[in-house]
């Protein structure tokens, strides 16, 4: 397996890649554009000597034709001031007139063609003309006496090249002194957030993980200073609140089992007892079956608190499966189910709900508690009777218990830790806590409230809703 590298490196190679791609990208285009804008104002400006000699040839036509030998002046070129070619052809392409530095018997194919014609205008590279390249352009205008001729005026295609080579050399060099800033930029600030990721890792690493399992607070925060960025400091936030968490996790973890275990040794210290003081001595068949009555009760006691500690367990592991259920469905057969136990309690049950309740729910998961909450309502309800009602709006679903009775506030606060049970009904005290666990892994949740009256209320999302509200 390939070692990860650093993210430092990572992401400074990569904005080092990107940046060299981009500029060297944006310098190609930005001479492919100055090269075209030097074109268009080297071309713009030999068209208006063309027509600048074709307008003298006009104006000085008794004088002779003849051509300026002044010099250039080409603010787009490297060179301001450079020298112009230029040369006069009659409609047989015969030289009439050209500066000194045109060849004495240019080759003038590529710019003239024989013969009458109309006005034209073309710009070229051309070879032959002078001992250089030109760019020239042609202007074929009419003379005095109506004959065509063509005007031929042009610049050496080294200073348009000179200009682009010294454009080059100028953006070049800026264009790789910008990337190299951009790199050294992007390293910096990488170093800063890294800097700050490595020190949260350093900070997870120097955790007493044990001070944490017993609830000392081995994790308080989990920097201390300021960091780089919002979202480092976002992170080392959320990784506090984790750790926070799963501190709490463990306590409530380390507190069920020393419960779970306390609860367990006194059905079995009792057990031990009652087997201890039966073998002590020979007795009669009626003390020995009076000996295993009490133990069959522990026994039982054990079977029961056991199954309790294993529905707590799947409560927070089983992976419920949420489905659109009918939640006025499951309450009518729960209320079937304990039909029997109600009556044998004169417990009267009156329901108000309409004829279907749709919900987002595991039903079996729903059923259980429903279930509970039936029992719950047998052992404490006060008046003899329980009042069910279903009650659904958009965004939920809601099953809400009344049974008239009262609970002490102390018992209150603590309804729905594990163990914690009013003594005088006996109990595990798990059951609710069982309940809420179930209803929060769908999404739900189960809450009591005693004012004015006594209530139960188990609410789910409702069918076609995403969040409960």
């Amino acid at each position: 397996m390939r070692k990860p590298g650093r993210l430092t490196d990572l992401l400074v190679r990569n904005v080092a890649v990107a940046t060299f791609l981009s500029v060297g990208l944006l310098i190609v285009v930005l001479l492919l554009i100055h090269g075209r804008h030097i074109h268009e104002q080297t071309d713009r400006m030999l068209y208006r000597l063309a027509q600048q000699d074709a307008a003298d040839v006009l104006h000085e036509y008794d004088q002779g034709i003849h051509v300026h030998e002044a010099p250039l002046q080409v603010p787009a070129l490297q060179s301001m001031i450079t020298a112009k070619y230029a040369l006069i052809l009659n409609a047989n392409c015969d030289v009439e007139a050209q500066t000194g530095n045109v060849r004495e018997n240019p080759d003038v194919t590529r710019v003239c063609t024989p013969g009458g014609g109309a006005a034209t205008l073309r710009f070229a590279d051309i070879e032959g003309i002078s001992d250089a390249m030109l760019r020239v352009v042609m202007l074929r205008a009419p003379g005095p006496n109506g004959e065509f001729y063509t005007f031929v005026v042009g610049v050496e295609h080294a200073e348009i090249d000179a200009s682009l080579r010294m454009a080059t050399m100028r953006a070049v060099p800026a264009a790789m002194l910008a990337a190299v800033m951009i790199v050294l930029a992007a390293w910096w600030a990488t170093r800063r957030v890294t800097s700050d990721l490595t020190r949260i890792s350093r900070a997870c690493e120097e955790m007493d993980v044990n001070a944490i399992a017993i609830g000392q607070g081995g994790y308080a925060s989990p920097l201390h200073g300021e960091l780089a960025t919002a979202e480092t400091a976002m992170l080392s936030s959320t990784i506090g609140e984790l750790i926070r968490r799963i501190e709490q996790l463990m306590v409530a973890q380390q507190q069920f089992i020393a419960e779970a275990s306390h609860e367990l040794r006194t059905p079995l210290t009792a057990l031990k007892g009652e087997i201890e003081v039966a073998l002590r001595r020979e007795r009669t068949a009626e003390e020995y079956r009076e000996s295993l009555k009490w133990a069959q009760e522990d026994v039982e006691r054990l079977v029961t608190l056991s199954k309790r500690l294993l529905d707590a367990t799947l409560s927070s592991a089983a992976e419920l499966q949420t489905e659109r259920t009918d939640v006025v469905a499951i309450v009518n057969a729960c209320l079937q189910r304990s039909s029997q136990l109600l009556a044998l309690n004169d417990v009267c049950v009156d329901t108000e709900a309409p004829d279907a309740a749709w919900a987002h729910a595991d039903a079996e998961a729903l059923s259980q508690v429903v279930d509970n909450l039936l029992v719950n309502s047998v052992q404490h309800a006060g008046t003899g009777k329980l009042v069910i009602r279903v009650v659904a709006d958009e965004a939920a679903v809601s099953i809400r218990f009344s049974d008239g009775a009262l609970l002490d506030g102390e018992l209150v606060e603590r309804l729905f830790v594990p163990f914690q049970r009013d003594e005088t009904t006996g109990g595990h005290g798990l059951g609710l806590y069982i309940a809420r666990e179930l209803m929060r892994r769908q999404g739900g949740d189960l809450r009591y409230s005693q004012a004015p009256t006594r209530e139960w209320v188990v609410e789910v999302r409702a069918a076609g809703s995403s969040a409960l509200t």
